[in-house]
């Protein structure tokens, strides 16, 4: 696979794409099946990815990444992908990026489809008298992994809007989670969609150490959208959590898309509008959030996605 120089720097070093042998499904694309590339195979958007492939079948071929910014990067780069899973603020990263190296890379990103928006979590020690957001100064905070996970392009975002001084622990969900039971840390950000079956799911010895803290800067609204994770939504929560939500969309690459890339995704479309009652059934709770309106997009609609949704 070639990448151009520009990109292989682009977004600060973020993860590239990997090549494939002959015999990989992914080795090219097809005018009939769609390659998707959604994330770790334990995350919400690997969920998604694989309620599609359910109902689709044999012509989804699903690509596991290693998060959001790599799904960024393999929109980019990889030319055998045909749609992907993508955060709202990592692509205004990318389009940053654009602007400072006076590329135009993200702009053939195109939305196909919105998800509604992923909860951004910030969890604390019970015990460490960290009560909100504000709490974080000079403390450890497990902020995801840097050219990887979305997570880590959502808290950058937050603490340069915010300006709180934390100290950044770049670090994987899992590892943090660890980290912050040991001691290790004092808080860490998880962007997803709630209730993250990780947090769901956890042994009543474990979610008895942690809280879920607010997140109430109004600033934070020019990029996110307001939300509240309510009581209930885990075992151990036991409070309304006022936070914000990032945007998720599938997304797809038009640099070189043909007359039957167009046609292809038009009918994958028109699938899920057709059959979005199974979806919301059967699949992923990021299914009750499709809006056909796109009302509340702030990323370019694909042309397909305007015809197929009768959008102006």
């Amino acid at each position: 696979m070639k990448v151009k120089i520009a990109v292989l720097l682009m977004m600060c070093l973020w993860v590239t794409g990997t090549s494939f042998g002959q015999n990989d499904p992914f080795a090219q694309k097809s005018d009939t099946n769609i390659v998707i590339v959604s994330g770790t195979e334990v995350g919400s958007y690997y969920a998604i990815a694989n309620d599609i492939k359910k109902f689709f079948g044999p012509k989804i071929f699903i690509k596991p990444s290693l998060g959001a910014v790599n799904n960024y990067d393999l929109l980019i780069n990889d030319q055998t992908v045909d749609i992907g899973l993508i955060q709202y603020d990592v692509l205004l990263k990318g389009k940053n990026f654009d602007y400072q190296n006076k590329t135009k890379v993200s702009e053939n990103l195109k939305v196909l489809l919105t998800l509604g928006g992923e909860e951004i979590h910030l969890i604390a020690a019970a015990n460490g008298g960290i009560m909100s957001i504000s709490d974080l100064a000079g403390k450890k905070v497990g902020v995801g992994v840097p050219d990887k996970e979305g997570t880590n392009v959502t808290a950058g975002l937050i603490k340069s809007v915010t300006g709180i001084p934390w100290i950044d622990v770049n670090i994987s969900f899992d590892s943090a989670f660890v980290a912050l039971i040991k001691g290790e840390i004092d808080a860490l950000f998880f962007v997803g969609y709630a209730p993250v079956n990780k947090l769901k799911d956890m042994l009543p010895t474990f979610s008895q150490l942690i809280r879920l803290l607010p997140i109430k800067d109004e600033r934070l609204g020019q990029f996110h959208i307001k939300k509240t994770i309510p009581a209930g939504t885990y075992p151990w929560l036991f409070y309304d959590v006022q936070t914000f939500a990032v945007r998720s969309y599938i997304a797809t690459n038009v640099k070189n898309e043909s007359p039957a890339d167009s046609e292809k995704l038009e009918n994958f479309l028109e699938s899920i509008k057709d059959n979005i009652d199974w979806f919301k059934k059967n699949g992923h709770p990021a299914w009750q959030h499709v809006d056909f309106t796109f009302k509340d997009t702030k990323w370019e609609i694909h042309p397909v996605a305007k015809k197929v949704f009768n959008l102006k």
